[in-house]
């Protein structure tokens, strides 16, 4: 089950009355050239405080990012009616360009602390009641009459899951493993073993362990509102949380809905769950599936299920080779080592056979050693030690 965490949205035009009334409750920020005192951009934004101090951030805007379209071929088809071949156009995107505008509203904030204090656990994945909540949240606040909910485009969205691996030392142990992923074209940044953080232009995917998360950013301000022996209670729950988030930005859903940002009528459920397991794949390169849930790891289960396939025997030491390369260097080694085409001819079939090397049994002693590294006791050895220069020292 997926919830929504934070949510951003972009108000129709709310009318220069409105805006100025909102103006008095926020901050006016400008950015001004020194050299002619000219005002680059300006800006109005603040901070609503909500329930239990988890703030909404508002802004006014007068300028809008309008998409600029053009016509391309996406693919062929026969026109019967000429006897050709012809290119099927679509409307793509080219670029956005800044346009001056009526004042509106953008809102952000994360829904879920915004009804529960925090997102330990809880929260709704129900889009509708999220903006109609945050639009009444906003009347209420400046006391101004608002466009109606289901005019108000969505420009960001963050669907959520979390994983109850039962220990504080299982999502270590989790997340640890995931320190050789790699994600096409995106960089992959780990944090210890907290945290997996792969940003991105059109969306950002993070993995990570809850418990120390939530006594970073939200323990402290929670005790504030809330009874110590509540607080400790969230902290116990999250220390055995694996959280995974996916924030899809205005560009994902510009691509997604044709062209345009989309309202609370255009998402459903069913596509944040599609676009979350998309981007875990991705990462991961696994999935599950309701005729075949069980996802090999281990030596004996890989090389039982490989040798159980119909490939040749040949065939199956490749593969067992190629899978063992990658459970203890990662994808980004093992695919330069070799040649693309073979990486991903392998990949697949480890894929297809539902064989992860993420979290296997095969381990890496990275221990310090006391033996110092190339050592062998031969005489050419830098180590040994000369009869001669024994005789020195204990003479000096």
């Amino acid at each position: 089950m997926i919830m929504i965490d934070t949510i951003g949205l972009e108000s129709p035009e709310i009318g220069f009355d409105s805006a100025s009334k909102i103006e008095s409750a926020l901050k006016k920020y400008y950015g001004v050239d020194l050299k002619t005192g000219e005002v680059m951009y300006q800006f109005i934004s603040g901070q609503l405080v909500g329930s239990y101090d988890s703030s909404v951030s508002v802004r006014v805007s007068y300028e809008r990012l309008i998409p600029q379209y053009e016509l391309k071929p996406e693919g062929r088809f026969y026109n019967e009616l000429t006897g050709k071949t012809e290119f099927l156009p679509t409307k793509t995107i080219v670029k956005m360009v800044k346009c001056k505008c009526e004042p509106y509203l953008y809102v952000e904030c994360s829904i879920h602390k915004l009804l529960l204090g925090h997102n330990v656990f809880g929260g709704t994945d129900n889009i509708k009641f999220c903006v109609e909540f945050v639009v009444k949240l906003l009347k209420q606040s400046f006391d101004v009459d608002l466009p109606v909910p289901s005019s108000w485009l969505i420009r960001r969205i963050d669907p959520a899951m979390v994983f109850n691996l039962g220990r504080f030392e299982s999502v270590s142990e989790y997340l640890r493993g995931l320190k050789h992923c790699y994600f096409p074209r995106k960089k992959v940044i780990a944090y210890k073993f907290e945290s997996i953080y792969v940003p991105g232009r059109v969306t950002t995917l993070k993995l990570y362990h809850k418990g120390p998360e939530f006594y970073k950013h939200d323990r402290k301000r929670l005790l504030k509102t809330m009874k110590p022996s509540k607080v400790d209670l969230l902290q116990r729950i999250a220390n055995k949380l694996l959280r995974v988030e996916l924030e899809i930005k205005a560009q994902r859903l510009r691509l997604d809905f044709e062209g345009e940002l989309p309202t609370y009528e255009k998402i459903t459920v069913a596509y944040l769950q599609k676009t979350l397991d998309k981007e875990v794949f991705k990462l991961l390169r696994e999935k599950q599936e309701p005729d075949r849930i069980e996802v090999y790891r281990t030596t004996e289960s890989v090389l039982n299920r490989i040798n159980a396939s119909q490939m040749s025997n040949r065939k199956k030491r490749s593969l067992f080779s190629f899978w063992v390369n990658l459970a203890t260097l990662g994808e980004e080694v093992v695919k330069e080592s070799i040649s693309k085409t073979v990486f991903y001819r392998d990949r697949k079939a480890l894929i297809a056979l539902n064989i992860s090397w993420h979290q296997s049994d095969i381990v890496i002693n990275e221990q310090f050693s006391g033996v110092p590294e190339g050592f062998v006791p031969v005489t050419t050895d830098k180590r040994c030690m000369s009869y001669t220069n024994y005789k020195l020292r204990l003479a000096s």
